[in-house]
């Protein structure tokens, strides 16, 4: 057995030894959740998110979602969210208020950044459907 001392080490050998990261990042984006949810947490129109709890939230957040507007939300509730998209004017009586959106938009988007740095804007919509099938819009 070949005994070797600290200073027998160059630091290209130092450097050569790289440590696996302590923690996956699986792990490191549900304590983001948990600090976004502690910082400012969901909106009114989607208080229920709260109790998702972080595991749900990041699969809102990181895989595509499998429903359309359609299947989530009542007529008014599509009719709304095209006319958000379109940067139409929503009148009184829909469910959602542009307001709404925007809340609930803003909401995902950070849900999001919590497991993606930047993500594009179809995967904050997917997690938009994600969470308001959780809702009981329909």
């Amino acid at each position: 057995m070949e005994y070797y001392s600290d200073a027998s080490m160059s630091e290209s050998d130092e450097e050569e030894e790289e440590l696996e990261p302590l923690y996956c990042q699986r792990e490191l984006d549900y304590w983001e959740i948990e600090k976004l949810l502690d910082s400012r947490g969901p909106p009114p129109v989607i208080e229920y998110a709260a109790k998702l709890g972080v595991v749900r939230l990041r699969e809102c957040a990181i895989l595509p979602s499998q429903y359309k507007i359609e299947q989530v939300v009542d007529g008014k509730g599509v009719h709304s969210w095209n006319y958000f998209w379109q940067k139409k004017e929503i009148d009184d009586t829909h469910l959602f208020s542009t307001e709404d959106w925007n809340a609930i938009g803003e909401f995902c988007l950070q849900l999001c950044v919590c497991c993606v740095p930047e993500p594009p804007a179809c995967q904050v919509q997917s997690c938009m459907l994600d969470i308001l099938k959780y809702g009981k819009f329909k």
